[in-house]
């Protein structure tokens, strides 16, 4: 057997493994360890790779902590994107607004979080949302908010 083999083999077991493993997982009820997971930065990648691997019901029932790793993570935004884009547009028609409000009435949020959900709300079609994120930020005191206003009024 050649090494390139053996690596195969090796691959397919812990697939293997993993595949029994995430089963256990849902069957336990992942939902409560995935909020967890989803809101520190050691487990974050993890379970949203497993997110990925599941169901969309489960990302809509974990909407808000995935969309805020998409808003404020940098190293894990692209996979949560991949995860929360799985999920079809009516359904996040349902569950992003008071989600986006909230995140709208946040004071605290940067000309970075505001630029990460434009991007994700006009990635997901949202446009009537993204609409009220541009309108938020074109009346902040902040230029840079106001810049992502401007970048994406046309949207």
């Amino acid at each position: 057997m050649t090494s390139a083999e053996e690596a195969w083999q090796a691959m397919k077991s812990a697939e293997d493994a993993y595949y029994r493993a995430r089963m256990a997982f849902v069957a336990a009820g992942p939902e409560a360890v995935l909020r967890e997971q989803l809101g520190g930065a050691r487990g974050r990648a993890t379970a949203l790779r497993v997110l990925a691997d599941l169901l969309p019901d489960h990302t809509v029932n974990l909407c808000p902590e995935v969309f805020e790793v998409a808003v404020s993570s940098e190293r894990d935004l692209a996979l949560a994107r991949q995860v929360i884009s799985r999920v079809e547009p009516a359904r996040l028609s349902r569950v992003l607004p008071p989600v986006v409000r909230r995140f709208l009435a946040d004071e605290q949020r940067d000309s970075w979080q505001y630029r990460r959900a434009a991007e994700l709300l006009d990635l997901l079609g949202q446009t009537e949302l993204l609409s009220e994120l541009v309108e938020k930020a074109n009346h902040s005191k902040d230029h840079g908010i106001r810049d992502v206003g401007r970048d994406f009024g046309a949207a």
